[in-house]
């Protein structure tokens, strides 16, 4: 397959891209093994693989911990192709999808893909949690830390370093008409998070970003979920936005989301891997 595949995209360009890889189900190692190769047998370049590393889950519903990995691929896909051949060599190794944010057995993301900016329903690029994530960004600022993210105008390695001031300055824009306390939140999680890594403030809509913000979180109604993006739009406006459920106690969900937000960003490599 991978010789077809070759000969007739001889004349397209390669495109360097990148990939996460994670899972939590069975023998996790040998699924991502397995995934790089299957891919290999589909056409594409394995050019570098990270080391791997043993992380805490994001999400209540994630399971135990992950192994997560990233590597550096040389493609004659195209972006839709190359997620395509990511969606089945998941499916082939038992990867399903029946619980947002579940445990699985393997995970297959892509990250970037040279330079393009893709926003569509089927393909988000760079991949919208590529910022802030420390379980991609610190394998990534392994094997590619050079690599400059498209629309923030950094490299990978800088905006991984970002994740080392502490506190994260988190700027809370609630736009929903339901009030809740954010100082409530912060002393529940820092139960879970050590003190000092994170701080949380009110934030007015429409405001200018902070300088010293990490990140600015905007707390919407669900009727407006069509405005929900995770994308950072500019350099000094990386914006998470949360949509509310009325049928639920909205600090509660605020609390799990920022939890989930700082899982992401916080969570120190549990073991690396050899």
């Amino acid at each position: 397959m991978r010789n077809s595949l070759c000969a007739e995209r001889k004349e397209d360009r390669v495109a360097k891209c990148s990939i996460g890889l994670g899972g939590n189900l069975q023998d996790t190692a040998t699924c991502l093994d397995d995934a790089l190769s299957r891919l290999s047998d589909g056409g594409v370049g394995i050019v570098r693989v990270s080391t791997t590393i043993t992380t805490r889950a994001m999400g209540a519903s994630a399971g135990g911990d992950f192994l997560n990995a990233v590597a550096v691929l040389d493609t004659t896909l195209t972006p839709n192709e190359l997620l395509a051949l990511l969606h089945t060599t998941e499916r082939q190794l038992g990867r399903q999808r029946t619980v947002h944010w579940g445990p699985r057995t393997v995970d297959l993301d892509l990250l970037l893909y040279a330079e393009e900016s893709i926003d569509s329903n089927a393909l988000v690029l760079p991949h919208p949690g590529l910022w802030y994530r420390r379980f991609v960004l610190q394998p990534h600022a392994e094997v590619a830390g050079d690599w400059m993210h498209p629309l923030l105008g950094e490299t990978i390695q800088r905006l991984f370093d970002r994740l080392h001031r502490k506190p994260l300055i988190l700027d809370i824009v609630n736009q929903n008409k339901t009030q809740f306390s954010l100082e409530r939140i912060q002393s529940q999680l820092n139960t879970e998070f050590s003190r000092g890594q994170f701080r949380l403030r009110s934030t007015t809509a429409g405001g200018p970003h902070n300088k010293d913000g990490f990140a600015r979180i905007e707390v919407l109604p669900n009727d407006q979920a069509d405005r929900a993006r995770t994308q950072p739009r500019n350099h000094a406006n990386r914006t998470v936005t949360i949509t509310t459920d009325p049928s639920h106690e909205v600090e509660g969900q605020v609390r799990s989301a920022v939890r989930d937000f700082l899982t992401a960003a916080l969570g120190e490599a549990i073991v690396w891997k050899p």
